[in-house]
Order: C-alpha cells, then structure tokens, then sequence
C-alpha cells in the first residue's frame, strides 16, 4: 500500500501547488548616458514580459510615454534645457511587477558662446575693432583663410573683449573677412564678419571763395565724403550740396568718391586747380 503514496503525492503537486512560476522581468539597452544642456530626447528600448511603468522624481526630465506592455517597446525620455551653472545628473526608474531597471542621465553644463555684435564695416584706412564674447567654456580663435589682411591683438585684459587689427586696403575693391569663435566640446560656433571698404577715388581740389558748390558724380548712388579744408568732413550722399565757410579763403579739399563711373562739374568758379591723378 505505501508504495502508492509517491506517486499520489505527484498527482497532486501537477494539479494543485506546485507549478512553477515565470519571475517577472524588465530591462533596458541603455543604462546611462549624457545629454549637452541644450536638452535632448532619447529613445531606449525596453524589454518585459508583463506590462512596465516609468516614472522619475527630475522635474527637467519627462516621459511622453511612461508605460506600455509587455515585449519590446521604446521609452522617451526627454531633458528639458538647463540653465543649472553646473552639469546635473537624473534618473527614471522602470518597474514591471517586481521587477525594475534604473537608466541615469547625466546632463552636462549648457555652453554659451555670444557675441555682442555679429559683424563690423572699415573704412579703406584701417581700424582697430572690438567685440565681447562671453562664454563659459573655452574656445577657439581663427580667421578664417584669405583674410590674413586681420589680425587678433593679445592683451592683458581679464574680460573677454576682444581687439582686431584689419590693415588697409590699398585696392580699389572692397573685401570681406571672418572671424571663427569655437567651442570644442559641443562644437558651438559664432561667426564675426568684417567688411572692408576699397580705396576709394579722391579727388583734389584747391578753391578760394566762401560757399563752394559740391561736384555732381555719375553712377549707380555714388558714395561720397568731403573734407572741405577746415577741419570739417560732410557726410556720404548722393545729392551735390553747396558748403559755406565761415570766412572766404583758400582751402584744400578732398573728394572720396566710391562706386562712381564718372563725374560732372557743373559750376568752375572758386576752383583754381583740380587733380585727378588718383581718381
């Protein structure tokens, strides 16, 4: 008779208690990574046999969808820019039943590159140029090739305002530069352009008299200043005004004409001598 009870005893563990059960399980491709402080959406793929939830207590990070079933799903999750002065570091923690699987962010530190102005015009003559760039990582200066004609002034300065040197141009045609600021980290850029205007056409002229009346110029909207002989210089224009001096006398003036094809001079009273050697 005992030897029966074995074989009962099995009988009854397949029908009552002792099936075994499968353990719940949940895992992720990625366990970690990094974003830059721009922010970020990053996808991991997650791997259960029973239905997931994501959850996290970072209120710079969010999950668009924070569950799904069981199989292989994606999880978004998405860091929101920082503006921490520092790189911080996060969590979303994803559970399926008993079991659960932590990802971690680390978010680094938000770069900044900025110019104060993005670009300068130079007269023919050459000028010294400023600009402040503030960042708070380090970076790179280059100018960019074929503009050799610039060139970057080191001084002991502790603000990062910085002085160029663009040489003068002793062409007729005028030329552009520009001035790469990098990042290398995340590669950010900012670009300063320099436009520099070509020598232009001058004119000399000897007058004497009291009001002198302006030479008419050909062209497309001719760009012109004047140095009238007395320490004053007129404004570019496009129309031919009359100067009046303070008291009649002989004055040297100077005539900077650019984009112009030819000129006209309708009234040749007060003017003794007029040179174009250099027109």
């Amino acid at each position: 008779m005992l030897r029966y009870i074995p074989l009962m005893f099995a009988l009854v563990c397949m029908t009552v208690s002792c099936k075994k059960e499968i353990p719940d399980m949940v895992s992720a491709d990625v366990k970690e990574f990094s974003v830059s402080g721009d922010g970020e959406s990053v996808k991991v793929n997650i791997t259960a046999n029973r239905q997931w939830v994501a959850t996290t207590e970072n209120d710079w990070i969010t999950l668009p969808n924070a569950q799904s079933e069981g199989g292989t799903s994606q999880l978004t999750i998405r860091v929101k820019k920082s503006d921490a002065e520092s790189s911080r570091e996060g969590s979303v923690r994803v559970v399926a039943g008993d079991a659960s699987v932590t990802i971690k962010i680390v978010q680094r530190l938000r770069i900044s590159l900025d110019l104060d102005v993005a670009g300068a015009y130079v007269e023919y003559t050459g000028d010294t140029i400023s600009m402040q760039l503030t960042s708070n990582a380090d970076y790179s200066v280059e100018i960019i090739e074929g503009a050799e004609w610039i060139r970057k002034v080191d001084t002991k300065a502790t603000t990062d305002v910085l002085n160029f040197v663009v040489e003068p141009n002793t062409t007729k045609k005028a030329r552009k530069g520009k001035i790469l600021f990098t990042e290398p980290v995340e590669g950010k850029k900012k670009e300063f352009l320099v436009n520099q205007y070509a020598m232009p056409d001058i004119l000399d002229i000897t007058y004497s008299g009291n009001t002198m009346s302006a030479i008419d110029f050909a062209g497309n909207a001719p760009k012109i200043a004047t140095e009238w002989g007395d320490g004053n210089r007129g404004d570019y224009y496009k129309s031919s005004p009359e100067y009046s001096y303070e008291q009649s006398g002989d004055y040297q003036v100077k005539v900077y004409v650019r984009e112009s094809d030819g000129f006209t001079i309708k009234k040749m009273s007060g003017i003794s001598s007029l040179d174009i050697s250099n027109y």
